[in-house]
């Protein structure tokens, strides 16, 4: 048996490796394996005759740049992930289910001047504060779910406002430089501009200048706004403001901190002021199908999100009676639709039938007190049917925020979706594929899952979730690039709403 079998055999066991396993695999991949002795061999007919990878030198260039770069940004992307994983669950459940949920996903950014966590408040809360929905397009029933493309746009938004931030403070920093510092600074801005400072690059312009740069690259809707935001002088002392932020907050805190927000002089620019002076109504923003789509696409929205409530909360129920504890939702904040059962392989002869779902949930104790008691990351892997809950029991487990990257999921990842799973337990999608990845029996190759995570991941674009949470105040572009010819076809295409 040839060392590469080898490898792949014991690699492709079921179970954790005994100590013998592991020195027979070191000594296996210690050992040469000479590629001459099979080029000497005679081939038969039609054989295919081997790479020469003798003559295959990797040479070090922009391709190398891109890829470590590329890396980097996703290394970035799931620590941010888990900052905005650690914001939802500060946020109180009732304002976070009634007005915090959109002002997150389109101004909470991390960046500012505390660190990434408080950032995402504070910046939430204003957002709400400085530009509240249209009261014609507020929501008429609560949101126990964020949209798991939103969720990952504001993450992608920030760390391009961040990077944004730091190169525009020094103009010699690369991106590539930029990003690894943010790295060794935990995401941290001030933290990260120390340690570039001390890595022998010069400091240049303003705080208000990077600001700018970092509100126009992360999408903000009102960059000028958020540049007046930073230099408000609020009626509270710094330090007593980073530290009510990094404690879980109750709605009177954030409603305190909304009005001293609401006593400072306006933020909105002139050219945003005029702009809402100029929209009366949505009938000068929306055509006629735009208007019927918003109202449908929410109707679907709630139906979608009840069926994910209905499970998570079955799944709760059957993990707190294990425990011996009630458990209340707080927000689900994750969702993938598409989990097999076993190996994709053959998902063709199953019509691409997807059996289950993995979701990330916030919970916490019923009854308890949200300023003492933290919120809990749920893991939850459920059935996409009604009726056959009993042939497929749901699992549900604790996860960390910070274990975001230990884990893997071959169909998490390959439908580029971030979610947390747990370390210890068994889940589908976490061994078949990569198994046969292994042994040469999957077609995907891992460079097809890196690259169809990436773009998923870091992406900036509009989505169609958008329509979702559209408000005309602030939307109108979006409105304007996409007029939706027919809003029953776009309703129908739409699918299961995650």
């Amino acid at each position: 048996m040839s060392p590469p079998v080898k490898v792949s055999k014991i690699l492709g066991a079921r179970c954790c490796l005994p100590p013998a396993a592991v020195k027979l695999l070191a000594r296996l991949l210690r050992a040469s394996i000479s590629l001459g002795a099979d080029r000497k061999k005679k081939r038969k007919r039609g054989e295919l005759t081997p790479r020469n990878t003798e003559s295959v030198e990797w040479k070090p260039g922009m391709h190398g740049t891109f890829r470590h770069t590329q890396t980097l940004k996703l290394l970035l992307l799931g620590k941010i992930h888990g900052f905005y994983l650690e914001a939802l669950a500060r946020l109180p459940r009732d304002g976070l289910r009634k007005l915090h949920y959109c002002s997150l996903i389109k101004g909470g950014y991390c960046y500012g001047p505390m660190d990434p966590v408080s950032n995402i408040i504070f910046n939430t809360i204003w957002y709400g504060t400085a530009f509240p929905m249209h009261q014609d397009f507020e929501f008429d029933f609560q949101v126990d779910m964020i949209c798991t493309r939103t969720l990952m746009r504001i993450e992608c938004c920030s760390l391009y406002g961040i990077v944004a931030f730091l190169r525009a403070r020094f103009s010699s920093l690369s991106e590539h430089d930029a990003l690894w510092h943010l790295l060794l600074a935990n995401v941290n801005l001030r933290l990260a501009m120390e340690m570039v400072e001390q890595s022998g690059f010069l400091i240049g312009g303003t705080d208000l200048d990077a600001y700018k740069k970092a509100a126009v690259d992360s999408w903000h809707s009102d960059p000028d706004a958020l540049v007046k935001f930073t230099t408000l002088s609020l009626d509270i002392e710094p330090t007593k403001l980073s530290h009510m932020l990094t404690q879980t907050l109750n709605d009177s805190t954030v409603e305190h901190l909304a009005m001293l927000v609401s006593k400072s002089s306006s933020t909105k620019s002139k050219e945003h002021t005029l702009l809402l002076n100029e929209v009366s109504s949505c009938s000068e923003i929306l055509n006629e199908n735009q208007k019927k789509l918003i109202p449908a696409i929410r109707r679907k929205f709630k139906a979608d999100q009840d069926f994910y409530v209905r499970k998570v909360n079955a799944a709760l129920n059957k993990f707190s009676q294990q425990k011996g504890v009630d458990y209340e939702l707080h927000i689900i904040c994750g969702v993938n639709p598409k989990v097999t059962e076993g190996s994709t392989a053959f998902l063709f002869k199953k019509r691409f039938k997807y059996e289950y779902f993995h979701i990330n949930f916030l919970a916490a104790p019923k009854g308890s007190d949200t300023a003492t008691t933290p919120r809990e990351l749920f893991f939850a892997e459920c059935t996409n049917g009604d009726k056959d809950e009993e042939e497929r029991p749901s699992l549900c487990f604790p996860v960390l925020c910070s274990s975001i990257d230990d884990t893997r999921c071959f169909c998490c990842e390959h439908n580029g979706i971030k979610i947390v799973h747990p370390f210890f337990e068994t889940y589908n999608g976490r061994r078949d594929d990569f198994q046969e990845m292994a042994s040469g029996r999957q077609d995907v190759l891992i460079q097809t899952i890196i690259s169809r995570y990436e773009f998923e991941v870091d992406g900036m674009f509009t989505l169609k979730e958008d329509w979702i949470y559209f408000d005309p105040n602030m939307d109108g572009k979006i409105a304007q690039m996409n007029p939706i010819p027919d809003w029953a076809r776009k309703v129908r295409e739409w699918g299961r709403i995650f």
